[in-house]
């Protein structure tokens, strides 16, 4: 969602139609696609309502990054990775989480959920 121009009006603007959400670069991530960045959240796909705001969006896909949904992924890899990390009680799915931010970025993210 491209908030540029008309920010923070935009946030509470009505919306007829969905808008279109992308990462760009893409994140690792099980609900966003790995090449296209495209978002897998069903506030935008058949859950849309007319008249939802860009905020409620936006605080859906929030939610979505700090709870993934495996069950309905766009990246199979890291739907896979965040499901046996879970089940392991282990950090790996953060760890390429990290590992492909830093192939992506030039420098080094933060270790705060390591």
């Amino acid at each position: 969602a491209d908030l540029s121009n008309g920010y923070p009006r935009k946030l509470l603007k009505k919306l007829e139609s969905p808008p279109a959400l992308t990462f760009d670069p893409p994140i690792y991530h099980p609900n966003i696609g790995f090449k296209t960045g495209s978002v897998c959240v069903d506030v935008v796909k058949t859950g849309w309502v007319p008249g939802n705001t860009l905020a409620i969006v936006m605080n859906t896909v929030n939610a979505l990054m700090l709870d993934p949904n495996p069950a309905s992924p766009l990246n199979g890899d890291a739907a896979a990775d965040y499901k046996m990390s879970k089940e392991q009680n282990s950090r790996n799915y953060f760890q390429n989480a990290r590992n492909h931010a830093m192939k992506i970025f030039s420098f080094d993210p933060p270790n705060w959920y390591l």
